[in-house]
């Protein structure tokens, strides 16, 4: 806990971001539910379903996120916190949303639009 107190301040102040990967770590069953119950749920909940399953979280703390990273299977290929406003994977690329233009554009013309 100190550990996201102390990078969501400094993310407060300067905007880096942080990220802090759960898998790579020796939590126990009483960690991990001690960890849920201190960040506690937040209201937004985001599924992704591509190669893999992708479930981010909010937590109670703006700017605290969890991100899981599942096998279709359901096992959990990698867990992390991430201190950001906003996790990276669900943010539209330049090269999407250009993508996406042209798609658009492309249907207005067909329409005449």
């Amino acid at each position: 806990m100190r550990e996201i107190t102390s990078a969501l301040a400094r993310y407060a102040q300067e905007r880096v971001v942080h990220v802090i990967d759960l898998t790579a770590m020796p939590l126990s069953d009483e960690d991990r539910r001690r960890l849920d119950e201190r960040l506690g749920e937040g209201e937004l909940t985001i599924d992704i379903r591509s190669l893999l399953h992708t479930r981010i979280e909010e937590t109670r703390h703006a700017g605290v996120w969890r991100v899981r990273h599942c096998e279709p299977d359901g096992d959990v290929r990698s867990e992390r916190i991430e201190i950001v406003d906003v996790p990276q994977i669900v943010r539209a690329s330049d090269a999407d949303i250009g993508q996406s233009v042209r798609r658009l554009a492309a249907a207005a013309s067909e329409e005449g639009a």
